[in-house]
């Protein structure tokens, strides 16, 4: 087995955002901002760009490259003061501070990328670009552990209404009848609608 192994940066972001504390923890996209990838010199970058026009998203392999120490246990800024394992967080202090991040690809120009929103400091290294594909990167059902409790926490629990007989027939008749939408998740079978929603 090797004891190292040697990546080279292909290019660096120019962001503005000089310190880290600039740079949000996810890319926050309801902000207009751009950012440019600029890479590394030289035709056989450019020729790698090549059918990456047409993609909205881009992933980004880069390089937490302020960071000289990593710690096993961090305290993320979500949910309770507690520590959790570095592997369960998207944390900067990792053996090897590795950082992946998803961004809008706005344009290509010779030697850049023109990018949305993202979350790294000006002159991040970049090791790498993928294309972004939902079929395959998306997957919104997916379970995210510690995190999922602390939203749960957050939402507090589901909201009950309860409703005379008569106001849960004219409800029935409403969904069935008017096509009026007010939100309900799912329909009582009209001979069951009595105590509650």
């Amino acid at each position: 087995m090797e004891s190292g192994l040697t990546i080279t940066p292909i290019g660096f972001i120019r962001s503005g955002k000089p310190l880290k504390f600039d740079a949000r923890h996810q890319p926050d996209e309801s902000q207009a901002e751009t950012n440019i990838l600029e890479m590394l010199p030289g035709d056989k970058y450019q020729k790698a760009l090549k059918d990456l026009e047409g993609f909205d998203r881009v992933w980004l392999l880069w390089w937490f490259h302020r960071n000289t120490d990593w710690r096993p246990e961090v305290l993320p800024p979500r949910g309770p003061s507690k520590r959790r394992g570095v592997f369960a967080t998207r944390s900067p202090h990792r053996p090897n501070p590795l950082g992946i991040t998803p961004v809008q690809l706005l344009e290509i120009r010779k030697g850049q990328l023109i990018l949305g929103p993202c979350d790294l400091i000006d002159g991040t290294p970049v090791f790498d670009i993928k294309p972004y594909i939902p079929s395959y990167d998306s997957f919104p059902e997916a379970k995210a552990g510690w995190i999922d409790e602390v939203d749960a926490a957050l939402e507090g629990p589901p909201l009950a209404i309860g409703a005379e007989r008569a106001a849960l027939h004219r409800l029935g008749f409403e969904l069935d009848h008017a096509r009026v939408d007010i939100g309900v998740r799912s329909r009582l079978d009209r001979h069951e609608r009595g105590d509650a929603l």
